[in-house]
């Protein structure tokens, strides 16, 4: 059993997933496309769609990284995977 662990930051969004023991099995990191926005002095905003963005995106490496996987969890980091598919026999 796995579990994730989602943090969103001001710079962006990080996923990571560890199994019960708190061995990291995959992580991935996603900055945010636009940083924060200074509208008037001392007042930032962000768009909170890039932080549904940036977090989908992260989950989603991560979930690939782990799914990649055949050897026993060890850390592994990225920014894009692709995992290639076997056939089924």
């Amino acid at each position: 059993m796995f579990v994730l662990g989602l943090d969103v930051g001001t710079q962006g969004a990080r996923a990571i997933i560890v199994d019960l023991e708190g061995r990291v099995n995959s992580e991935a990191v996603r900055d945010f496309a636009e940083q924060l926005a200074a509208t008037t002095p001392g007042h930032f905003e962000q768009d909170p769609r890039q932080w549904r963005e940036a977090a989908s995106a992260a989950i989603a490496v991560a979930v690939t990284v782990a799914a990649c996987s055949t050897s026993t969890p060890r850390a592994r980091r990225a920014r894009s995977v692709r995992c290639a598919r076997r056939r089924a026999r």
